[in-house]
């Protein structure tokens, strides 16, 4: 029921600042939320000291600042980089086969965790404000892209209550299902 009251207050705000905040105002009102979902992220690759967490949050910072300042000063060609970048990752995403294998050393898994944490986080970031702002229906694109997200999240949800049987990562979320 918390997840429906949220819901229900932050979808009409959310809908309203893709839709009526100037494109500057939108990314900096995004970059909290991205920040958020870095703290998030400084969970997955087990960065679990203060220090740790505080350092990640400011490379993720210095690095949408960096993405931000080459979209400026390049926007054409960081118009093709970050195609190219999501159609790579839209690839890797559909050849993604989970197979066991064995761990690698602890420190280097935290720190590929940590560093495709700064390659998802920051160019979402930047692509959001590139959308937003490169086009007239920018705004319209943006909130369609977060619609068919939010679509997809509950779908994928109910589907995983229904049919899910198969945990896709139950040390980080304990619910997910590979069928969701």
């Amino acid at each position: 029921m918390q997840r429906v009251i949220t819901a229900l207050v932050l979808i009409p705000l959310v809908i309203t600042g893709i839709l009526q905040l100037p494109t500057v105002i939108l990314a900096l009102a995004l970059a909290p939320v991205v920040l958020l979902g870095g703290v998030e992220w400084t969970r997955l690759a087990a960065l679990d000291t203060l220090p740790e967490k505080s350092l990640y949050l400011l490379v993720l910072a210095a690095s949408m600042a960096g993405f931000a300042l080459i979209f400026h000063a390049l926007p054409q060609w960081s118009t093709l980089f970050f195609m190219l970048f999501w159609l790579l990752v839209t690839v890797k995403l559909i050849r993604y086969r989970p197979a066991p294998a064995p761990a690698p050393a602890p420190a280097a898994n935290r720190l590929g965790k940590a560093v495709m944490g700064l390659l998802v986080l920051a160019p979402a970031w930047v692509s959001l404000w590139v959308i937003h702002g490169l086009y007239e229906d920018g705004p319209y694109l943006v909130l369609f892209l977060m619609v068919l997200i939010w679509v997809a999240d509950s779908c994928a949800y109910f589907a995983g209550r229904r049919w899910g049987r198969m945990k896709l990562a139950p040390e980080i979320s304990p619910g997910k299902t590979r069928e969701g």
